[in-house]
């Protein structure tokens, strides 16, 4: 629970260092509005099978176990969805998240 806290935290705080540097104190709120939408609109992007286990683990904050049950997958095939995932997420938001 607490790695995957970190993980969002760390990708959030990329995205918002990337959007932050170049805004203005009034633009802020206006620009996370934007990278809010950026991401769900890839989160949305993506194919069934990774947009379910990426809603199921970070945003209703499920374990891989329960989401493994639920999708009738193991444990394994769920980290290796998310990791997939993850990394199609990442190629979507690369000009958000810049390193």
């Amino acid at each position: 629970h607490v790695r995957r806290k970190a993980l969002w935290r760390r990708f959030w705080s990329k995205a918002q260092r990337a959007t932050g540097e170049t805004a203005l104190a009034s633009d802020r709120s206006a620009m996370e509005a934007e990278t809010s939408r950026q991401v769900r609109a890839a989160v949305a992007a993506l194919p069934i099978r990774d947009r379910e286990v990426v809603v199921l683990f970070y945003l209703e904050e499920r374990p891989v176990a329960e989401i493994g049950e639920l999708l009738g997958a193991s444990a394994n095939a769920v980290q290796i969805r998310l990791h997939r995932a993850r990394g199609r997420l990442e190629g979507m938001l690369s000009s958000l998240v810049k390193e």
